[in-house]
């Protein structure tokens, strides 16, 4: 609907106010159609990535690293309004960690027997960017307690990986159980794989079965 539909009847009645009206109505509708742009912090989710970058620094995200990715950028901005909250707090460092990470825990030193007021973080990531890593950890201190102090950081790195194993065996009777386990398998740089073993059972008659295996290590 035009903005002119909404004039008021005694206005387009007259022909020198609908003349007018007639001539600004186009520029007020595509005025309209911007007014969403107005609309900032409910779309993060829509912003492009040159007004996180500008978002961030009007809310003075100090722990925000412009080298992020587009969706580590709008959660960590989500989420900063809640770590100004509770800033110095160990929920403020999880809440942190966790805007960049899938699960990150912090271990305070009263829970392993560690030196007063110092603490441990644990950090489960999915990729092994050592840049990142580096970089997230220098900026623990701006959302910790001023007087904590960050004795060690451990990094889970978690990839999954798949890999066949084929084994098979030959029954001379009517029927035959085979069992196939993965004693040992290399994976390089990783901490969980998941083993998919295909096993083939062949028998004296014409029917072979297969069977698919998943085998874990961790």
């Amino acid at each position: 609907m035009s903005v002119y539909n909404t004039f008021p009847p005694v206005l387009r009645n007259d022909s020198d106010f609908d003349g007018a009206a007639r001539a600004i109505a186009p520029k007020l509708d595509e005025n309209l159609s911007l007014s969403e742009y107005a609309l900032i912090y409910s779309r993060i989710d829509e912003l492009p990535e040159i007004a996180l970058d500008a978002l961030a620094y009007d809310f003075n995200i100090k722990w925000y690293d412009y080298s992020f990715t587009v969706e580590e950028k709008r959660s960590v901005i989500k989420e900063a309004y809640k770590i100004f909250r509770f800033i110095g707090t160990r929920y403020a460092v999880e809440r942190a960690l966790t805007s960049i990470y899938p699960v990150a825990k912090v271990i305070e030193w009263f829970e392993y027997g560690g030196k007063p007021y110092h603490f441990k973080v644990t950090i489960w990531d999915n990729a092994n960017d050592k840049e990142k890593c580096k970089s997230v950890l220098q900026k623990i201190n701006y959302y910790k307690n001023v007087r904590s102090i960050l004795e060690e950081a451990t990094y889970i790195v978690t990839v999954q990986s798949k890999a066949r194993v084929y084994c098979g065996a030959v029954a001379s009777g009517i029927k035959k159980n085979v069992y196939c386990t993965a004693k040992k398998f290399e994976v390089w740089q990783r901490t969980e794989a998941s083993v998919k073993m295909r096993c083939g059972v062949k028998t004296t008659g014409r029917k072979t079965e297969r069977h698919m295996i998943t085998a874990r290590e961790v």
